[in-house]
């Protein structure tokens, strides 16, 4: 089973014994607190452990937009039209860009189950290795 943002954010926040900041602990709270809340539309799942681990090692001012992101997706599901470079990929599977500039950071999901409302990050990290 693919791990969930607020999971994410509880490992993040104990991985290798690292300083945690106010801002990761907040969040830690913040997204696990959503993930009990049962008004939440749409389910955000991560495809991967490694998925999880590399999202862990990006820069906090990019793990904090996809946090972002990610509560936007629970919000209001796939479509995303007010972040940057939102775009549909293909078949219900869509991107957009949370971080500008060089390096740009990107984040890509798809849509699993329309009746469950059940989305999937299957990307996450720089523009140059996303897989589209």
């Amino acid at each position: 089973m693919a791990p969930h943002w607020a999971s994410l954010v509880v490992w993040q926040c104990s991985y290798q014994n690292k300083a945690i900041t106010h801002k990761s602990v907040a969040i830690c709270h913040i997204l696990t607190y959503n993930e009990d809340m049962p008004n939440t539309e749409w389910t955000v799942k991560l495809s991967t452990t490694k998925l999880s681990k590399s999202i862990a090692q990006l820069p906090e001012h990019v793990r904090l937009k996809m946090f972002a992101l990610a509560k936007d997706l629970e919000s209001k599901g796939p479509m995303q039209p007010g972040w940057p470079n939102f775009s549909k990929l293909g078949d219900n599977s869509y991107h957009c860009h949370i971080k500008k500039g060089k390096p740009t950071y990107v984040v890509c999901w798809k849509v699993l189950s329309k009746e469950d409302k059940l989305l999937e990050v299957y990307y996450a990290g720089t523009h140059e290795k996303a897989p589209y």
